[in-house]
């Protein structure tokens, strides 16, 4: 754990140099998420690996629910709904939520190892998977899309899914993906 602070304060320390030639305004509000950052390094170092495994489902909802709200009132940016405004500062949960969908896919294939040749657990996946992409998409957010369907993509090719079934599923996805393109703004 030294390691790690030592790294975070060499970064901090970089920044710090950084703004202070570019916009020595902005040192107080770089100070003040410096220090709420390590507030929560150390509350998700003290609950543990174990909470947030266990809770996958709970971050996925709760990740779900930001992504419909952001996609309902959260302020457009460059032609894009993805931040939620909490006055002090702006919110993108579609970024914090990559490590959620990670760790909630992890979880998901590894607690239906068994039986992940089932067509109702291949396509409660595929659902899980998809409902993300398309919000994100819908905001729009091509990359973060993108980034969503090759964490998916990595998870199923590592996990036990027989080979013939990852062919059934995407296969059809790769020949059809070329129409995605009438679909980009």
């Amino acid at each position: 754990m030294k390691r790690l602070l030592v790294l975070v304060t060499l970064l901090f320390s970089f920044s710090f140099f950084n703004i202070l030639g570019i916009r020595p305004q902005l040192l107080p509000q770089h100070f003040i998420f410096f220090f709420l950052s390590l507030a929560a390094f150390f509350l998700v170092r003290r609950a543990g690996f174990r909470f947030f495994y266990e809770n996958t489902h709970v971050w996925y909802a709760v990740f779900i629910g930001l992504l419909v709200v952001t996609y309902v009132i959260g302020f457009e940016a460059r032609g894009s709904r993805r931040w939620i405004d909490f006055g002090l500062f702006n919110f993108q949960p579609s970024e914090f939520f990559k490590v959620f969908y990670a760790l909630y896919f992890a979880k998901f294939l590894t607690d239906n190892a068994r039986i992940l040749d089932e067509w109702p657990v291949i396509i409660k996946m595929t659902l899980f998977a998809a409902i993300p992409v398309l919000i994100v998409f819908l905001q729009p957010g091509l990359g973060s899309s993108l980034v969503y369907l090759v964490m998916f993509t990595t998870l199923i090719l590592l996990s036990a899914t027989p080979r013939r079934l990852i062919w059934r599923m995407y296969a059809p996805a790769a020949l059809l993906a070329p129409l995605g393109w009438f679909f980009l703004k």
